[in-house]
């Protein structure tokens, strides 16, 4: 077990409670500032491993603002050059959502398609900066995960599943995006997305080099039958988005769990504990 975690944030998004109740062991050593700044060969001297999360994941908001993500690519950039010298192992948060081009079943060996999103596409980006650090002896491992769901001290509600439960819990009715309903999508509750980091740690020289970690793959009409059972019949308003395509993925996560790594979660066990964070109600049988 690590006897110390390096934290880098520049508290940026102001979620300060994010810090609260941290457990007394291993210590933590925070790190406030611009990461272009604080993150420095020196300050990686004595890590084991780096794990890069820092970055925009508003994917709406960059349909209509791509500006909003573009200091993504450079923030990667910067870790992983500073990683490179030392060969430090890089462990780096993607997306499914770079599959968003693609119908049918999509795994780690398919040609990606040019994702529909700004913010998928930086990730790609992204990507492929670190795959070049791999070739150049960088140990990388590249996670993909699905769409965050579930309660944890710094959640966020602009992802379609804490947003749906924030509006059940808030008002009387939902807002759907029309071509949303029948496409199915991968989602994961956000303690697996926590376990997965701690398992890819472990693995250790195993670790493989890009993977997909997905809870389940569903269909907005799902997540929404999820809901109604915890709180019964809403209004649903259907609507249009810009950020949503045609496509229908199904996320394959074979590759994971034959490097052992397991999925606790279920989507209904997501919303379930989030409608009771956020209202208190009694849960269905």
């Amino acid at each position: 077990m690590a006897s110390e975690i390096l934290l880098f944030d520049d508290v940026s998004t102001q979620r300060y409670h994010s810090w609260f109740n941290l457990p007394r062991s291993p210590q933590y050593t925070l790190i406030e500032g611009d990461l272009r700044e604080t993150v420095t060969a020196h300050a990686l001297r004595s890590c084991d491993v780096v794990v890069h999360l820092a970055a925009n994941t508003q994917s709406a908001a960059s349909t209509i603002d791509p500006l909003t993500v573009s200091k993504n690519l450079e923030l990667t950039r910067h870790v992983a050059e500073r990683c490179l010298p030392t060969k430090i192992p890089l462990i780096f948060a993607s997306t499914t959502s770079v599959y968003g081009s693609h119908d049918g079943v999509v795994d780690e060996n398919v040609v990606i398609q040019p994702p529909s999103s700004p913010y998928a596409t930086m990730k790609l980006e992204e990507e492929s900066f670190l795959l070049d650090c791999y070739q150049a002896g960088l140990p990388i491992t590249i996670t993909r995960f699905g769409t965050i769901f579930g309660v944890s001290p710094g959640m966020q509600f602009h992802t379609a599943v804490n947003k749906f439960c924030w509006q059940a819990a808030t008002r009387s009715s939902l807002n759907v995006w029309s071509t949303a309903l029948n496409q199915s999508r991968p989602y994961l509750h956000v303690a697996d997305a926590a376990a997965s980091l701690c398992h890819t740690i472990m693995l250790g020289s195993k670790r493989p080099k890009v993977v997909n970690i997905v809870g389940e793959n569903a269909t907005v009409r799902q997540v929404l039958m999820c809901i109604k059972r915890v709180i019964g019949e809403i209004e649903i308003n259907v609507e249009m988005h810009p950020a949503m395509g045609n496509t229908s993925y199904v996320v394959a996560t074979h590759l994971a769990r034959s490097y052992g790594y397991l999925i606790s979660r279920s989507l209904q066990d997501g919303i379930e504990e989030t409608m009771l964070h956020l209202t208190g109600v009694s849960v269905k049988n």
